[in-house]
């Protein structure tokens, strides 16, 4: 019995031995994997944080981008503005000119027209002396 208690009680050493050695293990590579993930949660946190301040510079960009294309935007609609407004200045300044080259040319007509009248009667006379004699000749 003796033999037995001492074969039993080393037995019972050796398998706490194991089991604390199995234990051991189990807690190493437990806090192995526990760094492992807290490795990777860090990781994916920079990475989150890096596109979080990337993604804020391109939208500051973004907002510069617009507000610049806004600018020059509003400084094109202004030269349009104005340049018809100038495109209606120069309208009404050929129509004055077109109104004022057709008095002149009216008044030239008539001045022309009257000396024509004077000097045509005479050929009207003629045309018609000859139209005379051509009906008298047939």
């Amino acid at each position: 019995m003796r033999v037995s208690l001492a074969e039993m009680t080393e037995r019972c050493e050796k398998e706490k031995k194991a089991t604390i050695d199995l234990t051991r293990d189990m807690t190493r590579q437990y806090k192995g994997m526990q760094d492992d993930l807290l490795n990777k949660i860090n990781a994916r946190e920079k990475t989150i944080q890096e596109l979080t301040d990337s993604l804020k510079i391109n939208e500051e960009e973004n907002k510069r981008t617009l507000e610049a294309k806004d600018v020059i935007l509003k400084g094109k609609e202004e030269y349009i503005r104005c340049m018809k407004d100038k495109m209606e200045e120069l309208c009404g300044n050929f129509a004055g000119m077109l109104i004022d080259s057709l008095g002149q040319m009216k008044k030239r007509i008539e001045v022309q027209s009257a000396n024509h009248n004077e000097a045509a009667i005479p050929i009207q006379q003629r045309m018609e002396e000859l139209n005379l004699q051509t009906t008298t000749v047939s």
